[in-house]
């Protein structure tokens, strides 16, 4: 592979680390300001180039597919930014109004999702390949298609789960249903989530703390969504309708992945306890317990 091409793919590489880092830990060198955070390198990885005759196929499948796995995670970074940036300005400017503004643009959002997927590169793509084939390139880029869903319906789930009075929710207006179809996706990609990322519940890599605490929070997220259900009055409309299918095995299996990394991520540990004594509060579920290590 020519110099060039090794340096951007190292800058690059720590380019997307560094911006990851900066979501989970507050670096006290500086605070760059949104607008600069949303900026990216004024170029795209170049393509690896070699000498037919050189190399050996394999390796230039893999370069292959190191580059075009670069290409589509910036890109849902991009399309990631955009979603930040909707929401900020329908809190600013919409007012009560701000949910329905935003279910408008997530339709929007959707749809790029979906041409996202589509138009992946078959070295790389996510559209027909069942998620426990996936190799690690299919992995991260169904992970951060995942990370992109719950931003879009994240403002219905949190709404939902706050119950927040500040929130229009008319009987005659007809979004409201439009409304709750998005809080009943957003609660099911939280269940899809755990099930993309059960494959790699197990491997050890860089991104495991982060894996164990995104599915803890979808996790939690639907055990809030089952205890607010209870406290529903049936005096008045509410964005929580119904639990999406598969909620309990969902939060099954993240208990038992804390369990599996409790002994060296001591985060997993408490993340138990919390589990444990959130799902202790809904008596009324069947087989009310998570596991016999989770009760010890």
């Amino acid at each position: 592979m020519a110099a060039f091409a090794i340096e951007q793919a190292v800058y690059w590489s720590s380019w997307k680390a560094e911006r990851e880092l900066r979501t989970e830990i507050q670096a006290p060198d500086f605070t760059p300001a949104e607008e600069e955070l949303a900026l990216y390198p004024p170029f795209f990885p170049s393509p690896p180039l070699f000498h037919q005759s050189s190399v050996h196929v394999d390796i230039q499948q893999r370069a292959d597919r190191s580059w075009y796995f670069f290409l589509s995670e910036i890109s849902i970074r991009r399309l990631t930014f955009s979603v930040v940036k909707d929401r900020l300005i329908a809190e600013r400017l919409g007012g009560d109004n701000y949910l329905h503004i935003l279910a408008m643009k997530s339709f929007q959002h959707q749809a790029q999702a979906e041409e996202w997927v589509a138009t992946l590169p078959e070295i790389v793509s996510i559209s027909s390949t069942p998620a426990p084939d996936d190799d690690i390139c299919r992995f991260i880029l169904r992970g951060k298609l995942m990370d992109f869903y719950e931003l879009v319906y994240w403002p219905f789930v949190e709404g939902a789960l706050n119950a927040q009075p500040n929130i229009a929710i008319d009987g005659q207006d007809s979004s409201v249903k439009t409304l709750q179809d998005l809080t009943l996706s957003g609660l099911q990609h939280h269940v899809t989530r755990i099930h993309v990322n059960k494959p790699g519940f197990r491997h050890r890599h860089h991104g495991t703390p982060r894996l164990i605490q995104s599915c803890t929070r979808s996790a939690l997220v639907l055990i809030g969504a089952k205890l607010e259900m209870r406290n529903l009055h049936n005096d008045r409309l509410h964005l929580l309708t119904q639990m999406p299918i598969g909620w309990e095995d969902a939060v099954l299996a993240v208990v038992e992945l804390n369990e599996y990394w409790a002994a060296e991520f001591p985060e997993s540990f408490e993340f138990l306890s919390i589990l444990r004594k959130s799902w202790e509060r809904l008596p009324c579920l069947e087989g009310g317990q998570l596991s016999t290590e989770a009760q010890n």
